[in-house]
């Protein structure tokens, strides 16, 4: 795999009032294939860390999780996961979309992410990506975030997405 410039890819948003979600892709220098995609409420700590280590260590992905917390970045690093750290700053998330976006329909040729059918909770992501959309302000204005309901999912690929394949400035 290494020698045509593949690498795998967990995107991971933690969830303890919301779903907890990951999603693993391989990762060509061009190309997003999601394989593998899972969303489970109520989860502790400990049993999100079992669960990736049971599905996804195997596979001895770089991580890229949601930078809000730190607690469970630190815990799945030591649990032996590959922790990628990176800034959530100002319009990252516009920017996340963004990349997904033309990874998806780009200017010109072919798409470059591509979802395999029958990987595990690939159709679940592919149905939360349909749906994910910018929020509206109280005046009823779209802001640059997503809606927060049925979103973490969604999350977790665009993190995997960005950080995999970030804006060339």
């Amino acid at each position: 795999i290494e020698e045509y410039g593949a690498r795998v890819g967990l995107g991971i948003d933690f969830g303890h009032t919301h779903p907890f979600a990951a999603t693993l892709a391989l990762l060509l220098p061009e190309i997003c294939l999601f394989v593998k995609a899972l969303e489970i409420p109520s989860l502790e700590e400990q049993e999100q860390i079992e669960i990736c280590k049971e599905k996804y260590q195997r596979y001895d992905p770089i991580v890229w999780a949601d930078m809000a917390m730190p607690g469970a970045i630190k815990a799945f690093k030591k649990a032996g996961f590959k922790i990628r750290l990176w800034k959530k700053g100002p319009g990252s998330v516009l920017d996340g979309i963004n990349i997904i976006r033309s990874k998806l329909r780009p200017v010109s040729g072919e798409p470059q992410m591509f979802f395999l059918k029958d990987g595990e909770g690939v159709m679940g992501l592919v149905s939360r990506l349909t749906k994910y959309h910018r929020a509206r302000d109280a005046s009823g204005r779209l802001t640059d975030d997503p809606e927060k309901k049925d979103d973490d999912l969604c999350d977790a690929a665009r993190y995997l997405t960005m950080n995999a394949y970030p804006l060339q400035n």
